[in-house]
């Protein structure tokens, strides 16, 4: 760190420092002025700091990083008597102590009138949690705003690069959802989250400011993770950093070249899933809206609107991969993951199924376009049981077993046109912690025969709800009253 460039920088943003202080501890503290100093005021108060906190995290690297940006004060600033090691370190260490003094300043303002309801240990461990988020946001930050090569370039990596954890999750929702017949979703968030310090850093803040939630220790390591490589980043596109890159095109490997064509391709493989699995004419329109998205892209990258041979072709190539993707996940059934399906992640499994029948026949399927009130009955199915009583009942498994099967062939056939729903999750003995959930949807209902099975298990319910009488009949009593 270099103290004469530090003082520069002190003297330069004193007034913008002062005023973001006095703002963002004056909005923080509302919920303490309007009401009382409660552990829930304070803990609101302390994530409206954290809110602003955050924001700075992505305004303060542009601010400082600015100058490598414009050719006039790139040239100036590297040819400053200070190594460009020294430049950088003290950028960061000026960004990460504006943002983290604020907060440390506003959080004991804030404590003063909340002393008596919050633990001052709680305090610090709010502090402790906020000085290795933003410090790994501020690095992470910095290094893809100096991927780019212009201020407005540098802008967009950030936001770019910080929307990507979400394109990703929404292209592996989608192949979960339309290639995988009753596939879990249960950890697809995780993955996004893991690909996104900013979620995991708000996720374990938010948990530690309400003191209900407990924060994830996994979440703190891959954000002092994502420092480590923010801080690689920063000193590679920094220290080696030639002036004569500034207002120049962003063609660094890592920027335009792989963020135009990877969320070109993510987004064709959404639209392939849905195609393949749908076979909707309707998406051909997506398909040039996204064309003409690319091509605007690439003119946001060169400068120049150019629709040149080579960007058709490229996007014709991203098309047939996505399409070819998708048509060979479908046809291997998500490449074999349907078939894939684990009972034991848990101690006990949650069983459910729901049909909409015929009045008359417990085993006819309603079509949705034909469900009328007055010729149709709400069966359900619910089970919940130890997962060694359900593999020990092996006749209850066996059928259940069965419809499940059927249910992926009915996935793979797309002609599920009945309101008939199975599904199994995996829960602790509370019901709660679930760590699966697969979901069928069946051409055919289950039989009376099987009905009966299940309705003989210990743990399982079989009821049928009439909407003309608004009443509830267990299957026995139905049976009964028809003479069964």
């Amino acid at each position: 760190m270099n103290k004469n460039y530090l003082k520069y920088l002190i003297r330069n943003y004193r007034v913008a420092l002062l005023f973001y202080a006095v703002v963002a501890i004056g909005i923080s503290s509302a919920p303490l002025i309007t009401s009382d100093g409660s552990f829930g005021n304070y803990s609101v108060s302390i994530q409206f700091m954290l809110i602003m906190s955050i924001v700075m995290t992505y305004v303060l690297p542009v601010l400082l990083f600015s100058f490598v940006h414009r050719r006039r004060s790139a040239d100036l600033y590297f040819a400053l008597p200070i190594s460009r090691k020294e430049q950088l370190i003290t950028n960061l260490l000026f960004a990460f102590g504006c943002i983290f003094g604020v907060f440390v300043l506003g959080a004991f303002i804030l404590y003063i009138p909340s002393a008596s309801a919050v633990r001052f240990v709680y305090v610090l461990k709010m502090i402790a949690a906020a000085a290795l988020c933003f410090a790994s946001l501020i690095l992470i930050h910095s290094a893809w705003n100096l991927i780019a090569n212009n201020l407005f370039d540098g802008i967009v990596m950030i936001a770019a690069w910080s929307v990507l954890p979400l394109l990703i999750y929404l292209a592996i929702t989608s192949f979960a959802s339309t290639m995988v017949a009753g596939q879990s979703t249960h950890s697809i968030p995780e993955i996004g989250m893991w690909l996104s310090p900013l979620a995991m850093s708000i996720r374990n803040l938010f948990n530690v400011s309400d003191e209900i939630f407990e924060p994830s220790i996994p979440y703190f390591i891959l954000i002092a993770l994502w420092g480590v490589i923010g801080a690689i980043g920063c000193g590679y596109h920094f220290i080696n950093r030639k002036s004569e890159r500034a207002e120049q095109l962003s063609d660094d490997p890592l920027a335009y070249p792989l963020i135009i064509n990877t969320y070109a391709f993510g987004i064709l493989i959404i639209l392939a899933d849905e195609f393949v699995s749908e076979r909707s004419m309707e998406l051909i329109s997506l398909y040039l809206l996204l064309l003409f998205v690319y091509v605007v892209a690439q003119f946001v990258y060169r400068r120049k609107i150019r629709i040149t041979p080579k960007i058709l072709i490229t996007f014709g190539l991203w098309t047939a991969a996505a399409f070819v993707f998708a048509s060979t996940a479908f046809y291997t059934r998500g490449f074999g993951l349907a078939d894939r399906y684990s009972i034991n992640d848990n101690t006990h499994i949650k069983i459910s199924y729901n049909a909409t029948v015929s009045r008359d026949d417990l085993t006819q399927p309603a079509v949705y376009e034909e469900t009328l009130q007055d010729q149709t009955v709400y069966l359900e199915a619910q089970m919940f049981m130890p997962v060694a009583e359900y593999v020990k009942d092996e006749n209850l498994y066996n059928a259940l077993e069965k419809y499940r099967r059927a249910g992926i062939d009915a996935f793979y056939s797309g002609k599920t046109e009945y309101n008939l729903g199975l599904m199994f999750t995996n829960c602790s003995g509370q019901g709660y912690d679930y760590t699966n959930n697969y979901s069928y949807f069946l051409n055919e209902a289950i039989t009376l025969d099987d009905l009966k099975t299940i309705d003989k298990s210990p743990y399982a319910s079989v009821t049928i709800w009439d909407p003309t009488r608004d009443s509830t009949l267990t299957l026995t009593e139905w049976l009964n009253q028809k003479g069964k």
